[in-house]
């Protein structure tokens, strides 16, 4: 809309048990979870109104492994879709969360391995699991929920 954009760092986070992330308490003044609520929605406000999608799919509020840039990305990308009347979709954080509907994806696992080699930084694609940077193991998800 006319002016610089902003760029949101990562927030860091830190291992607060198996499978569960907290935040950091160093995050930068720039990352996106310090950064100004209202601003980050105008700007992704004004990204979706200049690609006009029809819907805008996220993380539910759990934020996958509760990563705190993934719960202030579903907090931003809710209220940026309710305030455009734009459909708004999550994707479920944990496999058989209620008020979900699901979608088989198995046949997709792999280019679903192809795709998670390209963040060599944040993990390590094994057979059947990959690794995170934190050491914790995640088996492949092919059933994806969707609300």
């Amino acid at each position: 809309r006319g002016k610089q954009p902003r760029e949101y760092k990562d927030s860091g986070m830190r291992w607060i048990r198996e499978g569960m992330a907290g935040p950091d308490e160093n995050a930068g003044a720039d990352s996106l979870t310090k950064s100004d609520f209202d601003e980050a929605v105008a700007d992704l406000m004004a990204a979706i109104e200049e690609l006009s999608p029809c819907a805008v799919i996220s993380y539910d509020a759990g934020g996958s492994y509760n990563h705190p840039d993934h719960v202030r990305t579903h907090e931003i990308a809710k209220k940026a879709c309710a305030d455009l009347d734009v459909t708004f979709y999550e994707i479920a954080s944990e496999p058989g969360q209620g008020g979900f509907v699901y979608f088989d994806f198995s046949d997709k696992l792999p280019k679903l391995r192809e795709a998670l080699g390209f963040y060599r930084t944040q993990l390590t694609v094994c057979e059947d699991h990959v690794r995170h940077v934190g050491g914790n193991t995640e088996e492949f998800h092919t059933e994806i929920g969707i609300r």
